[in-house]
């Protein structure tokens, strides 16, 4: 019973990852990204646990398939390109601003506030609205 509902969970978990994966793949803006990222964590999360029941119900399978040694190569081969790639992005890290300007970006943009329109400065010298505050050259009245 269990594997009978497993196998429909893999493949619609599946196809929501590898849709949206590709999505962000071929639409490259961080806009997009950040739009699709909720159906991606979604749908990562239940792939995840889809895979983690799959094997743990075909565990005497998979043995059997990583006795041939083509299979090892491969499994190996395909083991030391995922460290590469984490090593390559841990290798590649972001400035400790510019990582908290994007996550805060990021928080407000799935809770629905980025979305707003933002608030332009009226005549009357009310505040910008939020994400448009005022740069210290401009509000000294320098500037460039």
């Amino acid at each position: 019973m269990i594997r009978r509902l497993t196998t429909p969970v893999l493949l619609v978990a599946f196809l929501g990852m590898a849709s949206s994966g590709l999505m962000m793949l071929v639409v490259d803006q961080p806009s997009f990204t950040l739009r699709l990222h909720p159906v991606h964590k979604v749908f990562g999360i239940l792939l995840v646990a889809a895979v983690g029941v799959h094997l743990f119900t075909q565990a005497a399978t998979l043995r059997r398939h990583l006795k041939a040694p083509a299979a090892r190569s491969v499994a190996g081969l395909v083991l030391t390109l995922l460290v590469i790639c984490y090593a390559l992005a841990w290798m590649n890290p972001v400035e400790s601003e510019q990582a908290q300007q994007l996550d805060d970006m990021a928080r407000r943009i799935e809770a629905g506030e980025a979305w707003e329109a933002p608030k332009v400065t009226s005549p009357t010298g009310q505040a910008p609205g939020p994400g448009l505050e005022q740069k210290s050259c401009d509000a000294q009245g320098g500037g460039r």
